[in-house]
């Protein structure tokens, strides 16, 4: 936004008297408003910007914690990949007792199926 006054053009501003000219305390307690005005926009201006630089500063550490943490989640998901292939790995040491419990099962399925009874194999 171009301002064409400031509060300085203003106060310093002065009139040429003249025969039919305007009464000069009546411009001069009109131009004491205006001033007043300019002088608090220009306080809110300053207040506007420095909200501004603190939004702006605050956002940047929020976009630089989400990329760090894209970054962790990124990282995870590749452990659980990881881990999900490890589990599906036969020579894998330790197993969850249920998965254990499951393969045990379908073993026992297909000895039957084949003809084997599991309870007589020692």
């Amino acid at each position: 936004m171009k301002l064409y006054l400031n509060q300085f053009d203003i106060l310093n501003k002065k009139f040429k008297k003249g025969v039919k000219g305007y009464d000069s305390d009546e411009v001069d307690d009109f131009l004491d408003k205006v001033l007043r005005d300019y002088r608090n926009f220009d306080t809110v201006c300053e207040e506007y910007d420095k909200q501004i630089i603190s939004l702006k500063r605050e956002n940047e550490t929020t976009k630089a914690e989400v990329r760090e943490l894209n970054n962790e989640l990124s990282i995870q998901k590749s452990k659980n990949i990881a881990a999900k292939n490890l589990s599906h790995d036969d020579s894998n040491i330790y197993l969850d007792p249920i998965d254990l419990l499951e393969r045990c099962s379908k073993y026992e399925k297909r000895l039957y199926d084949l003809g084997v009874d599991p309870s007589k194999i020692k």
